[in-house]
C-alpha cells in the first residue's frame, strides 16, 4: 500500500482543520523542514508550527503569538500528526478569535 510523505499528509490534516486555507501560509523548506505560519496582518509574529528533521527523529516547535512556546523533540514520522493536531487545534482556536 502506497503511503503518502510526511508533507502531504500534514498538508491534508491542515485542509481538514481549516475551512478558511486564505489564511494559513504551508511551506517547504529545500531541507525538508515544514513550516506551518497564521497569515495575520495585525499580529507582527503570528501563530506558527515548524517541523525539522534531526537525524532519523524530528521536533516540533509551537508559537502561539503571544507568549507561549512549545518544543517537542524526538518524535518519529508517525507520531508527528498526532502530536500536531493539537497545535492545529489551538491555531484553529486563534483564528476563531482574531
Amino acid at each position: 500500500m502506497y503511503e503518502f510523505p510526511l508533507s502531504k499528509r500534514i498538508e491534508n490534516q491542515i485542509k481538514a482543520y481549516f475551512t478558511n486555507l486564505e489564511k494559513i501560509d504551508l511551506t517547504l523548506t529545500i531541507d525538508e523542514n515544514i513550516k506551518i505560519f497564521v497569515i495575520d496582518e495585525n499580529n507582527v509574529d503570528p501563530p506558527s508550527i515548524e517541523i525539522k528533521q534531526v537525524k532519523e527523529n524530528y521536533e516540533l516547535h509551537f508559537w502561539d503569538g503571544y507568549s507561549q512556546s512549545e518544543v517537542i523533540e524526538n518524535l518519529k514520522e508517525k507520531e508527528i500528526t498526532k502530536s500536531l493536531r493539537r497545535f492545529l487545534k489551538k491555531i484553529n482556536k486563534y483564528l476563531d478569535v482574531s
